[in-house]
């Protein structure tokens, strides 16, 4: 009884886990910044509402690797990987066609509002301390999102 007493007290939160694994994605050492972009996003009232699940890239339906443009709510696939995996690079044409500059990757989002975010004009993985009141603005609920599409250590343990 002390032993799984011992173990549970020791044992990381699955939030804890998930962020882990999230930036485990990083350089080592490399600290993701917010973005200068974040502060003043615009974000477009086109009508747009993101639903919580069945999302496809606008252009090309591939189901994975999905960004969502925090200014228009555009669900697009990310880059080419150099082997030909990957998307189809229309998140990144997106950009060079609009200058919307932050993007979120749909399935990495946590209930604290966390996420992997692209800023393409900074090049470079950010953070957007305003992430939950972007999503609100596009989405039904961002919550709905993390619960139905959460993070693999999540489903793991909660899903």
């Amino acid at each position: 009884m002390k032993l799984s007493a011992k173990g549970i007290m020791k044992a990381e939160s699955a939030l804890k886990v998930a962020r882990l694994e999230m930036e485990s994605a990083t350089w080592e050492g490399e600290e993701i910044l917010p973005s200068k972009h974040a502060d003043g996003l615009a974000q477009l009232d086109n009508g747009r509402k993101i639903p919580p699940k069945g999302w496809k890239c606008e252009r090309c339906d591939l189901t994975s690797n999905l960004w969502m443009n925090l200014t228009d709510g555009a669900i697009l696939c990310g880059r080419r990987f150099f082997d030909g995996s990957g998307g189809n690079n229309h998140a990144v044409d997106h950009y060079k066609e609009t200058k919307y500059p932050l993007a979120v990757k749909l399935g990495t989002i946590t209930p604290d509002g966390q996420a992997d975010v692209f800023s393409y004009a900074e090049d470079n993985m950010v953070k957007d301390p305003h992430l939950v009141k972007h999503l609100v603005r596009t989405s039904q609920d961002f919550m709905f999102i993390y619960y139905y599409n959460c993070s693999t250590t999540f489903k793991k343990i909660f899903c």
